[in-house]
């Protein structure tokens, strides 16, 4: 009979809440591979090893 933006906008809302959820994961594993890289190859103890 009619249609409704009701289901539409309950879309769209749950994609931004699915993209937001995204961002902040990328972000998260971002940060935690800085950590990592920054601790395995770019502390001081790795500071006087020469590459071949």
């Amino acid at each position: 009979m009619y249609s409704s933006s009701y289901s539409r906008s309950l879309l769209s809302s749950s994609d931004a809440v699915n993209s937001s959820i995204w961002l902040i994961v990328s972000i998260i594993l971002a940060v935690v591979g800085g950590i990592l890289i920054y601790f395995l190859f770019l502390s001081k103890k790795n500071e006087g090893y020469k590459w071949q």
